[in-house]
């Protein structure tokens, strides 16, 4: 019986083996055909939108490109943008902004070696130096994203004053002042490693602010951002704000670029020192990303020192939008707006 039970399971066995295999020969066919249809929609296709990275799954696909456009091209390194150049590109535009934020790289010895360096970068470094060549780099000076007084400082102090608001821009109105920076008197909370800086107060006066907000711009009407320099704040701005305004995106200045809100919210949280504050691109990914209302939040008796925050700051009080608060429950802030 033993040895009939074994032949038995061993033929059930065997047929199974062979209905798996009948199955994925028929499963191989249906993806032969998918990717046979895949291909023939793609070389029919005039306009292909992908990553640079995807682009190595196209070669299968596709034998060429004649015109290849990379979007956001300061953000990638020289390798990556090399990628789509397989398909025998004959004309390569490059779209980016040199004053914001790079590729990002970890490892110190890689960035040594100039590996954040991007293809537009080393291009535009190439055309600058010499006379000999005609530059192609265009500047686009003309914004249609922010109101013009939180335009005024990153385009001094970043671009020389090279860029104009779209007359469309300056039509829009809104019931609040658009670029306000409050000074608080907060302290960085206690934490190990420059990744982990938080600032409980801060956050709290954040959520304040916040609430008063939205009692004058409608968040079914308006979008709403917050940005911190520090995944640590970011997170804890996310969990308190969570369940009572889920509406609201919290980023990092790095994880933000690229993107826009109609109201914008930006956390400093650090009180000792400037770490990567002192980076010029990243300050300028930050105050660049509000359309209509831009309000900077932190204690800037340590950053005021460093000659970026000090013209940044100078330039508010300049302006009357400079704002000393002493306490976090301070209502007197809203009488402000």
């Amino acid at each position: 019986k033993e040895a009939e039970l074994a032949y038995y399971a061993a033929r059930n066995v065997k047929e199974k083996v062979a209905s798996c295999r009948n199955e994925i020969t028929t499963i191989e066919a249906k993806m032969a055909n998918v990717t046979y249809d895949e291909k023939c929609l793609l070389e029919g296709a005039n306009v292909i939108c992908t990553t640079l990275n995807s682009c190595c799954a196209l070669s299968s696909k596709i034998s060429r490109m004649d015109v290849c456009i990379i979007d956001e091209a300061t953000q990638c390194n020289e390798p990556t943008s090399l990628i789509p150049l397989q398909f025998g590109v004959k004309s390569l535009i490059l779209v980016g902004d040199t004053k914001q934020l790079p590729s990002t790289v970890v490892s110190e010895i890689a960035k040594q070696y100039n590996y954040d360096q991007s293809l537009f970068q080393r291009l535009q470094k190439s055309y600058e130096s010499t006379k000999e060549l005609e530059n192609p780099i265009l500047q686009l000076t003309t914004q249609y994203r922010m109101h013009p007084d939180i335009l005024h400082w990153p385009n001094e102090y970043f671009y020389k004053n090279c860029l104009q608001s779209d007359e469309s821009i300056k039509k829009i109105t809104f019931p609040l002042k658009p670029y306000t920076v409050f000074n608080l008197n907060f302290s960085q909370t206690a934490h190990t490693g420059q990744k982990h800086i938080s600032n409980v107060n801060e956050a709290k006066f954040v959520r304040n602010l916040l609430n008063f907000l939205v009692t004058k711009a409608d968040p079914k009407l308006n979008s709403y951002g917050i940005i911190s320099a520090y995944s640590q704040q970011k997170d804890d701005l996310s969990k308190d704000l969570n369940q009572s305004h889920p509406y609201v995106s919290v980023n990092t200045i790095d994880s933000c670029q690229g993107q826009e809100r109609d109201i914008v919210i930006i956390s400093i949280a650090r009180t000792r020192g400037i770490g990567f504050l002192a980076i010029k691109q990243r300050l300028n990914v930050a105050l660049t990303r509000a359309k209509k209302m831009l309000i900077l939040c932190g204690n800037f008796d340590s950053l005021q020192n460093h000659p970026m925050w000090t013209s940044l700051l100078d330039d508010a009080r300049k302006r009357k939008m400079y704002v000393q608060l002493p306490t976090v429950n301070d209502d007197s802030l809203f009488t402000y707006f």
